[in-house]
Formats: C-alpha cells, structure tokens, sequence
C-alpha cells in the first residue's frame, strides 16, 4: 500500500510540475525570464543538503557509524511520539555486523558472468536509445509546429502516464 502512495505521490508531482512550467512560462512569456524566477529554488537544494540526516542504513554499512544510525533512530522515534526500542544500539550493532560481511559487487562484476553480461549490454543498450530519443524531443520543441509551450505541455502530459505505468511495472 506504501509502495503505491509513494507511485502516486512521484506521478502526481510529475503531472503537476511538468505539465504547470509551460503554463507559468506561458503566462510569463519568455523562458530566460521563467528561469531567473525559478532559479533561486534551487539554493533550497544547494544549502538544505545539511539539514537531511544520513540514512541509517548507509551508516550502518560503514564502520564505526552505529552510534550516528542509532541517533538518527532516537530522533525519527521522537518525531512520530513513540518510545525508542530497547536495546537500540545492541540491535544496531548487530545489524551492523551482518551488513559489513556481506560481499560487496562493483560494475565489473555485471560482466562476470556471459548471461549478466548479456542482460548488462541490452539494457545498456535499450536505456541509451531511450533517453536518446527522450532528449532529442525536449531538445527539439523549438522544431516542431505550433505554439512551443503547448508542444512541451504536451510532451509533459503524455509523459506523466507513461512514467506512472513504468513505475508500476518495475516494481513487479
């Protein structure tokens, strides 16, 4: 069920901030314009890197970062008003072990084997051609007939149902 709300949050704010920037750019009028307004947004990512606590689970894959995981526990426990569980750092400590024996795989290992290595190459493959065409579309908006906010209202609007149903059919 989580799975699906967070599918339908992602194509939500996909439909929505896609499809709603030709409008605004549209109403404003000019893309340069369009873009010194939706620029200074992205300080907001730039500096709030800071403010987003390390997931646990990465610390907890390095060495020596239980107590950091196990803090960022406490305070996901604090905000949702429960208790902290017993045992905290123990279980983490543990958890941590596990996760340090296990084997870690590079990029060289999708080539080890002649099957991985032939799925590795086709969806290399499929993937580039993918987001070859997906470029050259948006990069050519310019190209095509009529109005350019509506073209890219339009590519934005059938991209929204596309993703969502990619979505779902990764997930199985």
């Amino acid at each position: 069920m989580a799975q699906c709300i967070n599918l339908f949050i992602l194509f939500f704010s996909r439909v929505v901030g896609l499809c709603l920037l030709p409008l605004i750019g549209w109403l404003i009028g000019d893309w340069f314009v369009l873009s010194l307004i939706t620029s200074p947004l992205m300080i907001v990512t730039f500096f709030g890197w800071r403010f987003v606590p390390e997931s646990p689970r990465w610390l907890l894959s390095r060495p020596n970062r239980t107590q950091e995981s196990a803090r960022i526990f406490r305070n996901i426990a604090k905000i949702n008003n429960r208790k902290e569980p017993n045992n905290l750092e123990e279980r983490l400590k543990k958890i941590s072990d596990e996760i340090l024996k296990e084997k870690n795989y590079g990029y060289i290992s999708l080539l080890s084997y002649k099957g991985l290595a032939k799925k590795t190459v086709l969806i290399t493959i499929a993937s580039f051609c993918s987001n070859y065409t997906y470029n050259q579309l948006y990069y050519n908006l310019d190209n095509l007939g009529g109005n350019f906010f509506v073209n890219f209202f339009l590519l934005s609007f059938i991209e929204a149902p596309a993703s969502y149903i990619g979505l779902i059919l990764a997930v199985r």
